[in-house]
């Protein structure tokens, strides 16, 4: 039976796919990276049936717009630039809402093995330390980026207060993971170019992981733990 939160969900992968399509990205890409996007646009779209209509609505939502955000500041600051000017093309701040369904849905299964006790802080502490001294010494430091950089280390601070680290720890590495794949697969095909012409700037190893840190901040702010999203 089709619900709601089925036409929803359907709504935004026609939206992100269009917009991928129609401003040029497709067929700009490199194969790899079409079957990579496109893979986890379809994957996580089926992650997102798992959850209820009211999560699934202020999880995506709350994502697209830090999404949005995020990526018009950093061009704005030209920290990096679309290839068709795109500030930022509009598939690109929807999808942040399927990246981080995928990337939370991966956290899920590696938590399961992890039964450490440690400080859940440690991982968000190390992530959001290594962006800002990186972004510094690659000259990437401006009074934007400490601003919004500085509001997602406390929204990443505040989920670690209540949080586990047996969550944390997997979001930082997979965070760090997909992040460092996916920027470095859409560099390669010149969707995108960094302000100094690298391949991929050292501290935008982190900057997913960091995303994904303050994403579950906003989220707890508005009562919904990502852990038990998705979590099995």
């Amino acid at each position: 039976m089709i619900k709601i939160k089925h036409v929803y969900i359907a709504i935004l992968m026609i939206l992100v796919l269009a917009s991928y399509y129609y401003e040029g990205y497709l067929l700009k890409a490199s194969l790899i990276f079409n079957i990579f996007y496109i893979a986890t646009i379809l994957i996580a779209g089926y992650v997102m049936t798992r959850l209820e209509l009211k999560p699934l609505v202020i999880f995506s939502v709350i994502a697209i717009i830090l999404g949005f955000f995020v990526e018009f500041l950093n061009t704005t600051d030209t920290n990096w630039a679309y290839f068709n000017g795109g500030q930022p093309p509009v598939f690109v701040a929807i999808g942040w809402a399927f990246i981080m369904a995928m990337l939370y849905f991966a956290c899920g299964f590696i938590k399961k093995f992890l039964d450490w006790k440690m400080n859940p802080g440690i991982p968000v502490g190390f992530c959001f330390i290594a962006f800002f001294v990186l972004s510094y010494i690659g000259e990437y430091i401006s009074i934007i980026t400490v601003c919004l950089y500085g509001f997602m280390l406390v929204m990443g601070a505040f989920y670690a207060y209540t949080g586990k680290f047996r969550w944390t720890f997997p979001v930082f590495i997979v965070g760090t993971f997909v992040g460092t794949v996916s920027e470095v697969l859409g560099a390669m095909c010149d969707l995108w170019s960094y302000q100094y012409g690298e391949l991929l700037p050292f501290h935008m190893i982190f900057a997913w992981a960091a995303n994904a840190f303050c994403l579950l901040g906003l989220l707890r702010l508005l009562g919904l733990d990502a852990e038990e999203l998705f979590s099995e």
